[in-house]
């Protein structure tokens, strides 16, 4: 099977037409650099644009120099993480290698660029130059990817995840109320080492025998952004930063599926007036959580809002006291799960990923675009 077979071949048409539809700057088509306003403003040479735009969404109150500068280095981390990406899951990756803008950037000549290798590699020729055509959609998608990166990092949910973090685990592990750990005996290799007496009088197991109750900060990895993983969930879920609920993450293990329900119905009475979870969702009965899960994994999974108190007391309301409801991801898990997803490939978190990948790669590396230069190596 060739290079172009393997990264095409199950491409989801209808999925790519509704991610570049809802992300512009990523169609094959150009349909940014078609539209009458940026052909207007780059035939007038209005220096202001996009200029002014991208100050008012992301850098308010800066210089036009910091602004360029902010989105230089905002594109180069949108490239370091796709390059993280393909480095990963892609063989071969070198060709798909998106390089880094070292030098200072001006927003106006950029798009000006992106416009002119367009019009020369589509419409100055008698056929198609593909070379040219893929040096006009770098520059659209490097100016996707930074201002994507720009909205997470400027994302209230994103910032919320990170200052309310602790707070939020606090009051989790104070509402399970684990207590008591044991040393266990795992069934399989790599297995829970620890487990935990609760409130609920279910026993909950853990890898790490001071954290029965993994968390995890999306946006975050050893103290620093990590973009990667949340990009996948931008272009896979075609959801803004603003509409992903779990930048904040904990994983539960229990012994079975008894002990499973009755933790989940405990939360549901301490947490839930109405009873009811917000994105419930129940995989073991063969059903897949996305598009790129394994219907092998069996999982239960929902959205607690864990109240903190607002740094500044606001009047209005019930009291002068107000609180901020973080979403938190809860997802439960049987030991027999737990087994499954480290021991069968298919289902471990790095096969997941990886199919998450191979998902969005074709709206980020379009075939129109690509498939010519691939054949041409």
């Amino acid at each position: 099977m060739s290079l172009i077979e393997r990264l095409y071949a199950e491409q989801d048409e209808r999925y790519l037409e509704k991610v570049w539809n809802k992300f512009i700057f990523l169609s094959p088509n150009f349909s940014y650099l078609r539209m009458d306003f940026v052909k207007r403003s780059l035939s007038e040479r209005d220096m202001r644009f996009p200029l002014a735009a991208f100050r008012f969404v992301l850098f308010s109150d800066e210089s036009d120099i910091e602004v360029n500068e902010n989105m230089r280095r905002c594109i180069n981390r949108g490239i370091k993480a796709i390059n993280i990406l393909t480095n990963k899951y892609i063989e071969g990756s070198n060709i798909f290698k998106l390089e880094e803008i070292s030098k200072p950037l001006n927003l106006f000549e950029f798009i000006n660029n992106a416009y002119e290798n367009w019009e020369r590699g589509t419409k100055g020729v008698r056929r198609i130059n593909p070379e040219l055509r893929a040096l006009a959609y770098a520059s659209t998608r490097a100016l996707e990817l930074g201002y994507r990166v720009g909205t997470i990092d400027a994302s209230p949910e994103v910032q919320n995840s990170i200052i309310n973090f602790d707070q939020n685990i606090d009051r989790l592990e104070q509402l399970i109320g684990f207590r008591n750990p044991e040393e266990c005996e795992s069934s399989w290799p790599n297995g829970p080492t620890t487990k935990w007496n609760t409130n609920v009088s279910v026993k909950v197991y853990s890898k790490d025998k001071f954290k029965p109750m993994p968390a995890r900060l999306k946006y975050l990895e050893d103290n620093h952004p990590k973009y990667s993983s949340i990009l996948m969930k931008i272009y896979s879920g075609m959801e803004y930063p603003s509409e992903i609920r779990d930048y904040t993450g904990v994983e539960i293990v229990v012994e079975d599926d008894i002990s499973r329900d009755e933790l989940i119905n405990y939360f549901r009475r301490e947490t839930s007036p109405g009873l009811t979870f917000e994105g419930f969702k129940d995989t073991t009965n063969g059903s897949k959580l996305t598009t790129t899960s394994s219907s092998n994994f069996g999982v239960k999974k929902f959205f607690l809002r864990v109240p903190g108190k607002l740094s500044l007391p606001l009047e209005h309301g019930a009291g002068k006291i107000v609180y901020g409801r973080n979403p938190v991801e809860i997802q439960i898990l049987t030991l027999e799960d737990a087994k499954k997803r480290d021991s069968i490939p298919e289902i471990s978190h790095f096969e997941y990923k990886r199919r998450q990948f191979m998902k969005i790669f074709p709206a980020l590396f379009p075939k129109k675009i690509y498939e010519q230069l691939i054949r041409n190596i």
